[in-house]
C-alpha cells in the first residue's frame, strides 16, 4: 500500500514535449522550479500523487540488458546522486520526444519530480516521478469591478485529471526497480502503447497482486 501523507516534493522541473511527427518542438527548461508557495506545493502534490491508488507494480525491462533501458538508466543516475536530477531530466524529455511517433499523441508538459519519504508498506523510500499533462480544461474567471461582477475565461491544467504518470521507487534496483504507472488513455487506443511500452518499457512485477489477478482471469 502506498502512503503519501509525509511525502516531500524536493525537486521539480517542467519541460514541453511536442509530437515530432507533427513537427512540434521540444522545449527544455533551463533550471528547476522553486516551490516556495505552500498552496501551489500542496496542489502539485495532489495532482501528482492522488491518482496512484493501485497495488499493481511494474518493473523496467529490456530485451538485451536492463542497463540499456533509458528511463531505468536515468533514474539510477539520480538515485546515485540527486545533483544529477536536472541533467537526467533533459535526457528523459528527449527520450519521450523520440517516442512520440504516432500522429495522435498529444503534445504536453512533462513534469519530473524527486520525491522523498513515500511510504510503501513499512518502508519510507525516495522516488522519481514522471507526469505528463496533455489536456487543457476551460474555466471561468469571476472578478469584481467598481459596480459589477465580470466574467472571463481561460484554459489550464485540471489538477484532478492527471493524464499520464509514473513513480519509480528506489528499491529492487537489480530487478528493474519497483514502478507504478497510470495512463488515462484507454487500452484500446492507438496511442496506449507509447507511455507504458515505448517510453517506459515496463512489465508487471510478479508479486502477490500479479498472481491473484492472473488466477482470477483464469
Amino acid at each position: 500500500m502506498l502512503y503519501f501523507k509525509d511525502a516531500l516534493l524536493e525537486k521539480l522541473v517542467v519541460h514541453e514535449v511536442g509530437n515530432k511527427i507533427q513537427e512540434d518542438d521540444l522545449f527544455l527548461s533551463q533550471g528547476l522550479l522553486e516551490l516556495k508557495d505552500e498552496i501551489l506545493y500542496d496542489m502539485l502534490k495532489k495532482y501528482f500523487l492522488k491518482p496512484f491508488k493501485t497495488e499493481e507494480f511494474f518493473q523496467f525491462q529490456h530485451n538485451a540488458d536492463l542497463e540499456m533501458n533509458e528511463v531505468y538508466n536515468y533514474a539510477s543516475k539520480i538515485f546515485e546522486n540527486t545533483e544529477n536530477f536536472y541533467e537526467e531530466s533533459t535526457k528523459v524529455a528527449r527520450h519521450l520526444f523520440d517516442c512520440c511517433e504516432h500522429p495522435n499523441i498529444k503534445s504536453g508538459e512533462l513534469y519530473m519530480a524527486y520525491i522523498n519519504d513515500v511510504k510503501i508498506g513499512d518502508d519510507f523510500v525516495e522516488c522519481v516521478g514522471l507526469f505528463k499533462s496533455e489536456n487543457k480544461d476551460s474555466f471561468l474567471k469571476v472578478y469584481p469591478t467598481d459596480d459589477n461582477i465580470e466574467l472571463g475565461y481561460d484554459k489550464g491544467v485540471n489538477i484532478n485529471k492527471l493524464d499520464k504518470g509514473c513513480l519509480i521507487f528506489n528499491m529492487e534496483k537489480e530487478d528493474g526497480y519497483r514502478v507504478c504507472i497510470m495512463d488515462a488513455v484507454t487500452k484500446s487506443s492507438d496511442t496506449a502503447r507509447y507511455w507504458k511500452h515505448d517510453f517506459l518499457n515496463v512489465k508487471p512485477r510478479e508479486d502477490t497482486f500479479f498472481h491473484t489477478v492472473n488466477y482470477m482471469d483464469m
